[in-house]
C-alpha cells in the first residue's frame, strides 16, 4: 500500500498510509472508532478507491485488477448483513458458492470444509435465524472463506459479542491463520490486538502513528506505569493531584467495586509506591489500591496520543 489518501470534501478519512502486510501473518489495525480503519479496509477491498496513491493486493493493482482482487480476498465488514435468516447455513453458503462460481460438484465438500473451520458443521441444516450473534459472525467468516481466498479481512469481528462468543471467534481466527491464511484484523480492543496479531499498526485521525509487533510497541514506552483505585466521586480530585505532580497521561477504567474507579497513569518519573501514596494522603485523597504495571497496547496509545482509546 503506497501513500494512500481518502478524502471527502474537506474531511480526510485516511491520510498518507503506507503499510506492507506479510504473507501468513495476522496484522492488526488498531484504533478508535472514526480513526479510518473501515475506510482503509474498504479501499483494500476495492469497495472504495483512494483519491491519491495506490494499493496492491496479492500482487494486483486495485485500479487495474479489481476482479482478480475480489477473487483472492474474503471480507467481513463491521455490521455485515449478508446472510439470509430464512435460509439454512448450507443454503446460505450454496448461494455464495454460486456467486463465486464454485463448481457445483465441489460445493458440498467446500461447505463442509468451511463450516468445520468455524465449528458450525453440526448446525449445517439449521435455519440461520436460530443462530446467536457469535454463531452468525462465525458463519460470516465461513461465507468469506467459501472461494478459498488467500487474504481474509475482518473488520471489528468480535464487536458486540459476549466474552464467551468473542473468545470462540478469536480461536477460529487463530485456527485459520495456523492453516496459512493471511489475516488483516481491525479492532479497537487492545487486548485482542495483543493476543492475535503478529504485527500491529496504530491508526489515529487517519494516520498510522506507530507500527511493529505488540512486544516492540510495548517496549517503546520508556515510562513508569501506575494504577490507583479511588472512589468514583473523587476521580476529578485525583486527576487534579496527578496534574500537580506532572502526570497528565491518564486512563480512567472501571474498578472492582461499583463505587470505585481505577486511574492508569504514565509518568516519566519513577515514584516509590509509598511516596506516591503519601502524596495522595497529604492531599486528603483516600486510596483503595496502588500498583506498578507492565505496559499494554492501551498504554502505547495513551503515550502516543495523550488520550485513552
Amino acid at each position: 500500500m503506497v501513500g494512500k489518501k481518502k478524502s471527502k470534501r474537506e474531511i480526510v478519512a485516511v491520510n498518507q498510509v503506507n503499510l506492507a502486510i506479510q504473507e501468513g501473518e495476522i496484522f492488526g489495525l488498531l484504533g478508535p472508532n472514526g480513526a479510518g480503519k473501515t475506510t482503509l479496509i474498504k479501499m483494500i477491498s476495492t469497495l472504495l478507491f483512494p483519491t491519491e496513491g495506490n494499493i496492491y493486493v496479492n500482487g494486483y493493482d486495485i485500479y487495474k485488477d479489481e476482479k482478480e482482487i475480489k477473487c483472492t480476498i474474503g471480507v467481513l465488514l463491521a455490521n455485515n448483513r449478508s446472510l439470509y435468516l430464512k435460509l439454512t447455513a448450507k443454503e446460505n453458503l450454496e448461494f455464495f458458492c454460486n456467486l463465486y462460481n464454485v463448481p457445483r460438484s465441489e460445493q458440498e465438500a467446500r461447505i463442509d470444509e468451511v463450516l468445520t473451520m468455524v465449528g458450525l458443521l453440526d448446525r449445517k441444516n439449521d435455519y440461520v435465524e436460530t443462530f446467536s450473534h457469535g454463531m452468525l459472525q462465525r458463519l460470516n467468516i465461513a461465507r468469506a472463506m467459501i472461494h478459498k481466498p488467500k487474504f481474509l479481512i475482518l473488520d471489528e469481528p468480535t464487536n458486540g459479542l459476549d466474552p464467551v462468543a468473542a473468545n470462540e471467534l478469536r480461536n477460529t481466527i487463530i485456527r485459520l491463520n495456523n492453516q496459512g491464511l493471511t489475516i488483516l484484523l481491525t479492532t479497537h480492543n487492545m487486548m485482542e490486538a495483543d493476543m492475535l496479531s503478529n504485527r500491529v499498526a496504530i491508526i489515529h485521525q487517519g494516520k498510522i502513528i506507530s507500527e511493529g509487533s505488540p512486544e516492540q510497541l510495548k517496549k517503546s514506552i520508556n515510562k513508569n506505569i501506575y494504577e490507583v483505585k479511588v472512589k468514583r466521586t473523587e476521580i476529578e480530585k485525583a486527576t487534579e493531584i496527578l496534574k500537580e505532580i506532572g502526570i497528565e497521561k491518564v486512563n480512567i477504567i472501571s474498578g472492582d467495586h461499583l463505587d470505585q474507579l481505577s486511574i492508569r497513569m504514565l509518568s516519566d518519573k519513577a515514584y516509590n509506591l509509598e511516596e506516591m501514596n503519601r502524596i495522595f494522603n497529604n492531599k486528603g485523597l483516600e486510596v483503595y489500591g496502588l500498583s506498578l504495571h507492565n505496559p499494554t497496547l492501551e498504554d502505547v496509545f495513551i503515550n502516543l496520543t495523550g488520550k485513552a482509546l
